[in-house]
């Protein structure tokens, strides 16, 4: 096998090795746009509420309509961030095996690079 080859095999196994990385860092992402989609909704609803009384009628009938919108948000997401236990579980299960998958190709990426050294 040249030269050519065992880079070429190398750099294929490094990009094995850091695909689940990236898959982990776009879930990462997905969670901070959740969260803070969240905190948003739940601050204009805190704010609606907070000016509720000063309202006039007309005012409180549009404010209770986007309440209950915004109660909808917050269930959806809330619901996205947190699962079932079960999901938890399988989650860090999943994160556990992709880290140790990304461990096992760095070692054999290692060990196929000390081997074409020295031959």
């Amino acid at each position: 096998m040249g030269a050519g080859a065992a880079v070429t095999t190398i750099a294929h196994q490094i990009q094995l090795a850091v695909a689940p990385v990236f898959l982990l860092a776009g879930i990462g992402s997905i969670l901070n746009v959740l969260a803070g989609r969240l905190a948003r909704v739940v601050e204009r609803a805190r704010q609606l509420e907070r000016d509720f009384v000063a309202f006039d009628d007309e005012t409180r009938a549009a404010a209770r309509a986007e309440l209950e919108i915004l109660d909808l948000r917050m269930s959806v997401v809330n619901f996205a961030l947190s699962a079932y236990d079960d999901w938890r579980r399988l989650a860090w299960a999943g994160a556990l095996l992709i880290a140790a998958a990304v461990l096992g190709v760095t070692v054999l990426a290692r060990t196929l690079a000390k081997e074409q050294r020295r031959s």
